[in-house]
């Protein structure tokens, strides 16, 4: 028999009696660890990516509380995905020392006819996207089982319900099964409200004219779960930031060799040019950013790109966002940075010299409504506005994924914070071994996903951490 084939099916059965074991042991056994650590993940069979990306939610306060928050209202399926993922995710941020496996992840997804084969290699931005879509279709199956349950087709028109009036109304002339119908739209808006992913935010793009009498503007809008950010050759040997790399993704540009369809029929004219302008019009609780780590020669061969991209740990999004007018913004964002830059460097400087004073008056206070008069002597507005926007607007950062190695074949790792009272600890998560490292390793590191959480909490995942939500508030404040 030929050794090559031999090989191949002795490596098959090993990887399959790994899976056999892992999937059918009880779920109670669990391989302890080092105590004070983030808990690790079996590798089972070349799983680091599925490993990296589990840990990197997992250290998103919103995400695991959206998971949590759909536990009663999630699709009853015998291979269920959110029931396996919030379960691993719930695992992951236990105060008890424990590794977890995220075999049942694997099966759920072979369930929901995803090829993910143990033993091979995948890319965690595509498995991310496998992530989304699964969690989707089960959602979307939700919806319309309450929307269409059992008793709504079947409902003859002369048949009493019991419905409640307050919801839909009590007009006696509306039909049973239009009002049973405005009910389930009614619940299934505020379901839909409840179990919508943090992740999902929406981006504006504006198709605009170039011609200066032609007023044709076009909008539209499409939802994303991860934002792919290149890194352009005229920015390779300087230093790049993540937020110029977010300038660059989400900066005008003019289309000339298009036209719009109102030049096209008033004038036949096909080189009128179009303006782009894009931005974010909902921000997201959850904001996850790729950075293409692949680039292709002009022979076709691959490479991976080693330029090393700055992220902050508070990343300000306001210059990001959707206006109607884009330049002003522009300009009013580099007066803020300058006014910024202008604070920062008189914050200790005290300056002296005049004569001396006469003795100061009291300070009166107002007994109608508790405030002095003369509180606005002190020019704190502006600061504490630029706060109030810096907390609407900002995210904190959660974890960072990264790949060593090369396009073919590599490794993930992904660092991210502690547990409990542990936020201001990072841990590098490689498979089962945990490290507690220090801030400085993690900026160093060549990020491939950054995972970012909103300051302003949402009132969907409004259970968060009181520790975890006067820390980000702390670090804002700094």
């Amino acid at each position: 028999m030929n050794a090559a084939p031999l090989t191949l099916l002795c490596g098959s059965i090993a990887v399959a009696a790994i899976y056999l074991f892992l999937t059918t042991r009880k779920p109670g056994v669990r391989k302890k660890v080092k105590k004070g650590n983030v808990p690790g993940l079996l590798n089972l069979g070349n799983t680091c990516y599925i490993n990296a990306l589990l840990q990197g939610m997992a250290s998103l306060p919103s995400f695991s509380q959206w998971l949590k928050n759909i536990k009663e209202v999630e699709v009853e399926d015998e291979n269920c995905f959110l029931t396996e993922l919030r379960n691993t995710v719930i695992a992951l941020n236990d105060a008890e020392e424990i590794t977890v496996s995220a075999a049942p992840i694997a099966s759920s997804l072979a369930g929901h006819k995803w090829n993910i084969v143990l033993g091979v290699e995948q890319d965690l931005h595509e498995l991310l996207n496998v992530f989304v879509t699964t969690w989707e279709e089960e959602l979307t199956r939700l919806r319309s089982k309450r929307l269409y349950g059992p008793g709504l087709l079947n409902l003859q028109s002369n048949q009493d319900a019991q419905i409640d009036d307050t919801m839909v109304g009590s007009d006696s002339l509306m039909p049973t099964r239009t009002r049973l119908m405005l009910k389930r739209c009614l619940e299934a808006s505020n379901l839909d409200s409840k179990i919508r992913s943090p992740c999902i935010g929406l981006v504006s793009t504006q198709l605009q004219c170039c011609q200066t009498g032609c007023l044709f503007k076009k909008v539209r809008q499409d939802r994303f779960s991860v934002i792919s950010l290149s890194v352009p050759k005229a920015f390779h040997g300087n230093r790049i930031t993540i937020e110029s790399l977010l300038r660059k993704f989400f900066c005008i540009e003019v289309i000339r060799g298009a036209t719009c369809d109102q030049c096209k029929v008033k004038n036949g004219r096909l080189d009128s040019g179009l303006i782009k302008k894009q931005g974010i019009c909902m921000l997201p609780q959850v904001f996850m950013i790729r950075i293409e780590r692949v680039g292709v020669l002009p022979s076709g061969n691959v490479f991976k790109l080693q330029e090393h991209v700055d992220f902050a740990e508070i990343l300000d999004m306001r210059d990001f966002c959707f206006y109607s007018n884009k330049e002003e913004e522009y300009e009013k964002s580099i007066k803020r940075h300058e006014n910024e830059r202008h604070l920062l460097e008189n914050l200790n400087r005290i300056v002296g010299g005049a004569e001396v004073q006469q003795k100061a008056k009291p300070w009166r206070i107002n007994h109608d409504n508790g405030l002095g008069r003369n509180y606005s002597l002190i020019d704190g507005g502006s600061f504490i506005s630029e706060r109030k926007e810096l907390v609407k607007y900002g995210y904190q950062l959660r974890a960072v994924s990264e790949h060593m190695g090369v396009p073919e074949t590599g490794h993930f790792v992904t660092y991210r914070r502690g547990i409990g009272e542990n936020q201001r600890r990072w841990f590098l998560t490689n498979d089962t071994q945990v490290t507690e490292v220090p801030f400085q390793r993690v900026t160093s590191a060549q990020a491939y996903m950054l995972y970012y959480e909103r300051i302003q909490s949402n009132r969907w995942y409004s259970d968060r951490d009181p520790l975890l939500t006067s820390q980000i508030r702390e670090n804002v404040s700094e």
